[in-house]
């Protein structure tokens, strides 16, 4: 898979993976600037993946997944990702890889698990949910599928807007908990998401686009290369 061609959103994830790194220390600011440069340039999976060699995430190559897979035990050794909003809010959203299990608890306050431009390279996902008196809304690109025959409501509410059956290729979200008094809910994209995802990506571009004059108007004034 590493010679497969990619496409724009693949370099953008993949653009947003150097930023989270930059900002958690793991890159320096020239690091940054440098391999964001080369995005525009990487045409296939391998080279996306020497971009990202050195960092703790999935090289791009193996998040690809070309056809359904039996379904994953849920007993898996990988850290659960724990979100709790308390009583404010907590959330994912842009790019980021989801583990074989989440769990989710509203609290006093919201939790948005925004997987539209999520990486997930697992055919199954379980997921707990704790309501107490809050609200959880769980955001899923088309194809995606959910199950919450597991959850109890008590005084809350858990509905789902999307498919039991996942299409080829897209995961299977498996719910389990309690909502207590809280809700929870799982659709896909609406007018609001959609318009936020495209702004996010606009900035994005952006910012790659000038941190690539930059890197050209650097190379004017220090022409080493030239002789």
């Amino acid at each position: 898979p590493t010679q497969l061609r990619v496409g724009d959103r693949d370099r953008d994830q993949v653009g947003e993976l150097l930023r989270i790194a930059h900002g958690e220390g793991r890159l320096s600011t020239e690091e940054l600037d440098e391999r964001i440069a080369k995005l525009p340039g990487s045409r296939t999976y391998g080279a996306l993946d020497e971009l990202v060699v050195d960092l703790p995430v999935p090289p791009p190559s193996t998040t690809l997944v070309t056809s359904a897979s039996p379904l994953a035990p849920a007993a898996e050794p990988d850290q659960p990702l724990r979100l709790d909003g308390g009583m404010s809010s907590d959330g994912r959203t842009g790019v980021w890889t989801l583990p074989r299990r989440i769990e989710l608890y509203g609290t006093m306050g919201s939790v948005r698990l925004d997987c539209l431009e999520a990486i997930c390279p697992h055919p199954q996902v379980d997921l707990y949910v704790s309501g107490g008196a809050g609200s959880i809304a769980v955001v899923v690109p088309e194809g995606w599928a959910a199950n919450i025959d597991n959850v109890r409501k008590s005084w809350g509410s858990a509905r789902s807007k999307v498919a039991t059956i996942a299409q080829p290729g897209c995961p299977l979200l498996v719910f389990d908990g309690n909502m207590g008094m809280g809700s929870l809910v799982i659709r896909h994209a609406n007018w609001f998401d959609r318009r936020r995802q495209v702004k996010r990506l606009r900035q994005q571009r952006k910012l790659e686009l000038e941190s690539g004059w930059t890197q050209t108007n650097n190379e004017i004034e220090n022409p080493t290369t030239l002789r």
